[in-house]
C-alpha cells in the first residue's frame, strides 16, 4: 500500500508543478503576442514609407487612403495623424486591448515632422 500512496503523491506533485509553470508563463506568452502585433504594424507603416505614399497621405491628411493600404489579418485598425502644433486628425478607437504603433516621419519636401499612430485591436 505504501507504493500506491507514493505514486499518488508523485502524480499530485507533478500536476501542481505543471500548473504553477503554466500560470507563471502565461503573462510572458501574452506579451510576446503584443510585441509581434506592434512590430507588424510598424513594418506595415515602414513598407508604405518606401513608396513615398505615407508621406504624401500624411501631409494631405488622407486617412482613408492610409487605412486602405494597411491590412493586418485578424485585427481591426484606425489611423491618427498628429502635426507639430499638436492637432491630430483621425479616428480614435474606444475598443479594449488596443495596441498602439507610433511612426514619425520628418516630412516630404523639407523638415515638417509628423507622427502617424496606428491603433490595432
Amino acid at each position: 500500500m505504501k507504493g500506491f500512496w507514493r505514486i499518488v503523491e508523485s502524480v499530485t506533485a507533478v500536476i501542481l508543478l505543471m500548473t504553477f509553470l503554466f500560470v507563471a508563463s502565461t503573462p510572458y506568452l501574452a506579451n510576446k503576442n503584443i510585441d509581434y502585433v506592434n512590430n507588424l504594424g510598424y513594418e506595415k507603416l515602414k513598407e508604405i514609407t518606401k513608396d513615398k505614399e505615407l508621406c504624401y497621405y500624411a501631409v494631405t491628411g488622407n486617412i482613408t487612403a492610409l487605412n486602405e493600404k494597411i491590412n493586418i489579418p485578424g485585427y481591426k485598425h484606425s489611423i491618427v495623424i498628429c502635426y507639430p502644433n499638436e492637432t491630430c486628425i483621425g479616428n480614435y478607437t474606444k475598443a479594449e486591448n488596443v495596441i498602439l504603433t507610433s511612426y514619425v516621419i520628418a516630412g516630404c519636401e523639407g523638415y515638417d515632422p509628423l507622427e502617424i499612430k496606428l491603433y490595432m485591436w
